[in-house]
């Protein structure tokens, strides 16, 4: 595997994986602007990221060149990827973006990704950015744990959470910066989990949620437990066995001495 180190010079490639990169090299900063943001940037966005890359073609072009075949490397590993492998290279490239691309051409570049997928919390010290795609994959795993359980999980004030999560993210453990970090990882992984699972497994699963879940608080708690035992290669069915019993994981991962009230319930 190329060094994932490579991200960090400016220009990343095009709107497809697949699609032959132009020879200013904006192509490839447009796939990585896709890839992180999750969506095609306007036609404003587009010329200005067209108009920078030329501009460092022109400054520097052996090093731009050699970025530029790194970088070509880097989009090849996403033409083969699983929805997995995908969300992780997108959660990598996202922290290169925010962290690295601080010079006039690559602002251009962070500047689109950022205003189509706006950053909610940063954690400098592990280098973790947090976006509302990891905010929306966090809620959508609470919903579908939700519906495993029969219960709806409790209600969301969004604009509260993500003024909580800026104001406390950075100051977390590492461990829980990660698990909103990495949200959509984890979705994705609990999808295949489920997709991979027979219908006994599933319905085993469904059962053990509507046996331990009682209220609409504990149901994130329940997401959390469904994707450690996806993450852990276990049936769904075991998630109790991967982490403590759930009136347990209440006590551990719901209530967390000296976080908002808005975040208890949204513990990875």
């Amino acid at each position: 595997m190329m060094r994932r180190r490579a991200l960090l010079t400016f220009a990343v490639p095009a709107c497809a994986a697949g699609a032959q990169a132009q020879d200013d090299g904006s192509a490839d900063i447009l796939a990585l602007v896709e890839l992180v943001a999750g969506q095609t940037p306007d036609g404003t966005a587009r010329v200005a990221i067209a108009e920078a890359a030329l501009a460092a073609q022109h400054r520097d072009p052996v090093a731009q060149a050699r970025a530029r075949r790194e970088r070509l490397a880097f989009l090849e590993q996403l033409r083969g990827a699983d929805a997995i492998e995908r969300a992780r290279l997108r959660i990598h490239a996202r922290g290169t973006l925010w962290f690295d691309w601080n010079n006039a051409d690559g602002g251009v570049a962070r500047r689109a990704a950022f205003a189509l997928d706006p950053v909610i919390a940063v954690a400098s010290r592990s280098r973790l950015v947090v976006t509302e795609q990891e905010l929306s994959a966090l809620l959508a795993a609470n919903a579908r744990a939700g519906e495993v359980a029969g219960i709806t999980p409790p209600p969301v004030d969004r604009q509260a959470l993500t003024m909580a999560l800026a104001r406390e993210f950075p100051e977390w453990p590492l461990t829980r910066q990660r698990g909103f970090a990495v949200a959509s990882l984890r979705l994705a992984q609990l999808d295949r989990a489920w997709q991979a699972a027979t219908a006994a497994e599933r319905d085993a699963a469904t059962r053990q949620a509507r046996q331990s879940v009682r209220q609409p608080q504990e149901v994130p708690l329940l997401a959390r437990a469904l994707e450690a035992a996806a993450v852990a290669g276990r049936p769904l069915s075991e998630f109790g066995r991967v982490v403590p019993p759930l009136p347990r994981i209440g006590e551990q991962l719901g209530i967390i001495s000296g976080m908002s009230g808005a975040l208890r319930s949204f513990n990875p």
